[in-house]
Order: C-alpha cells, then structure tokens, then sequence
C-alpha cells in the first residue's frame, strides 16, 4: 500500500487533541472492535478506486476496513450480514426478547400445540 508523503499527510504533523481524562469523564470509554476475520484493508483513495472490487470482495464474505492514514475509519460488508447484525442488535435491546431468551436458556420455557392456544 503506497502512503502518501505530503506534509499535511505525515501523521507525526496531525495535530490532535490531548487525550481526555477517564476519571473525569461522563461517557464509557470507547471500545474499538476488530472484524472477527481480519479482511482486506485499503486506504480510502484506493477504495475509490478499486471499489467493484470492494463489493465483490465483501459479497463473498469479507470485510473490507478502509482506513485514512492507517487508521480504521469504516467497514464495506455485505448487505445480509449487516441486516444479521441490526437484528440482533434490536433483538437484544429488546428486554422482554431477552428474558425470554434467558428463560429458555435456563430451561424454564414450556412449548405445546399452537391448537392450544386460545382465541
């Protein structure tokens, strides 16, 4: 991967701001999460340029990162295994999904015939 060696993109000239204190801070820290299989990764000119090759790649199964000066700024995925995702997101900030999914767990769920129902 080529990097780029204008001034303004030489991570030692960004200047960022000073780091936070986390006692005295009112928000969790901030988790990063890695793809659980590590994928591809392209800078975002090279994402531009190659991004039939970023669809195909993630329509296979992969996740792409695509980073900005070597840092991770977004993933490509395919469009079913982020709506796998969002819906076990809702799932599990859904309380009564939960419990239920706990009771079952526990062994505490009883199943019958859907005739038994009432109604």
């Amino acid at each position: 991967m080529a990097r780029c060696t204008r001034t303004h993109c030489d991570p030692s000239q960004v200047r960022r701001p000073p780091a936070a204190d986390p006692k005295k801070s009112k928000r969790a820290p901030r988790r990063r999460y890695a793809p659980t299989e590590p994928g591809p990764r392209v800078s975002i000119s090279e994402g531009q340029n190659n991004f039939p090759a970023l669809i195909k790649a993630a329509e296979k199964g992969k996740v792409v990162t695509v980073t900005r000066h070597d840092e991770p700024v977004a993933c490509v995925i395919a469009y079913e295994r982020m709506s796998a995702v969002a819906e076990t997101l809702e799932i599990m900030g859904n309380p009564a999904a939960m419990r239920a999914i706990a009771a079952h767990k526990a062994g505490k769920t009883k199943f019958g015939r859907l005739d038994d129902i009432p109604g």
